[in-house]
């Protein structure tokens, strides 16, 4: 994952948390195909 602009690899499992309002991207590298949940908060 990239946030700003410094990349954090991640493996299978493996959990990141972006910040609300993080410019961020997922980028798959690899050759296999990237599946990932996006899970957003319900604000008050």
């Amino acid at each position: 994952v990239k946030i700003d602009s410094k990349e954090y690899p991640l493996a299978p499992g493996v959990v990141a948390f972006v910040p609300p309002d993080v410019n961020h991207q997922f980028i798959n590298k690899g050759e296999e195909e990237l599946v990932f949940l996006c899970i957003i908060p319900k604000s008050d």
